[in-house]
């Protein structure tokens, strides 16, 4: 699809919804596989849009901050629940800060982040203050570092952590992160059951009709229904003939001290003795010999020697999907 301006391309889309036109197209994501375009059914649109409003109790009196890409599944189905409520809204171009240009005593109640966005937000004071303003923040799109939770914590806005994809058209599981009462897992919202496959990734039923969606994702499931994501399975390499989940090695990494304000993933090279060697890639950071001395003794405290990362690359920017995710196979494709 073509960038249009966020708000041509979404009066455009209202006028649609309004004629009654079904079908809208979107794009996964692609952070890392290659991204395929999906048809969003009108039908599931209204059963994903009212089953958020009802869980996350939103109201006509709500006032939606639209600062996602209306291309992702994420900033649609925002706009498609201000829509159905007939609520006030306003779309603005994706920015790593959406907050800069926002005035301080702005009328806005629910936006929704990717923690990337979130991270730059928690940089500026002023844009703090703009953020406790909201009353809801829904943060999805990939998982969060673990160094933003205790910030997030200390915000005035409900916060909830999302899960879902573009086939499952948004979110179809919440995590409350602050607030008196915190979820610790993933709570399915209503009429969505999950199981697991043979091979424990995580898999969807009640969405869409009697069909079961599956995953890439390795879950764990509780008895209460509620789910944890433990990684995904295209994110396991095998080095050395040890198979290496990248998602565990990367939440590790993100305690120590020298990278909590760094942007960094793990990934790896192809490598003739390993078959695939596990890398840090660093945007625009050096790390000293002493720095990942620091690393490597802190993660054999937590994992096994031969999971520990052989070698950290810096590169002066990190590419990013239209959702802000990290785009982990063009980022490598340049080392």
């Amino acid at each position: 699809m073509p960038k249009k301006n966020q708000q041509i391309y979404a009066d455009e889309i209202i006028q649609k919804w309004k004629n009654f036109l079904e079908d809208n197209l979107i794009k996964t994501s692609g952070s890392t596989g290659i991204p395929k375009i999906i048809i969003l059914e009108r039908k599931y649109m209204d059963k994903s849009a009212k089953a958020s409003i009802k869980a996350l109790a939103l109201s006509p009196e709500d006032v939606f901050l639209i600062s996602l890409s209306l291309q992702t599944v994420g900033g649609l189905m925002l706009l498609y629940r201000a829509f159905l409520l007939d609520a006030k809204f306003k779309v603005i171009e994706p920015k790593a800060n959406p907050l800069l240009e926002l005035e301080m005593n702005h009328e806005f109640t629910v936006i929704s982040l990717v923690p990337y966005q979130l991270a730059t937000i928690l940089e500026d004071e002023s844009s703090i203050k703009k953020l406790n303003r909201f009353r809801l923040v829904l943060l999805g799109g990939s998982s969060i570092p673990e160094n933003l939770l205790p910030k997030i914590k200390s915000l005035k806005p409900v916060i909830y952590h999302s899960y879902g994809m573009t086939e499952t058209y948004s979110h179809i599981a919440l995590k409350k992160l602050n607030g008196n009462v915190e979820n610790p897992h993933f709570k399915p919202i209503e009429n969505i059951v999950v199981f697991l496959d043979d091979f424990g990734k995580l898999c969807i039923k009640g969405f869409k009709d009697n069909e079961t969606i599956y995953t890439n994702d390795i879950a764990k499931i509780f008895e209460d229904n509620s789910f944890e994501i433990l990684g995904r399975a295209d994110d396991v390499i095998v080095s050395g003939g040890i198979k290496i989940q990248l998602q565990e090695i990367e939440k590790t990494i993100q305690e120590n001290k020298s990278l909590q304000k760094t942007n960094f993933f793990v990934w790896y090279k192809t490598d003739e003795k390993l078959g695939q060697k596990l890398i840090v890639i660093l945007e625009n950071k050096t790390l000293t010999k002493e720095q990942i001395l620091e690393i490597k003794t802190d993660l054999k405290k937590q994992i096994e020697s031969n999971k520990i990362p052989k070698e950290y690359i810096s590169v002066d920017k990190f590419y990013y999907t239209e959702s802000q995710k990290i785009d982990k196979l063009k980022t490598a494709k340049f080392l």
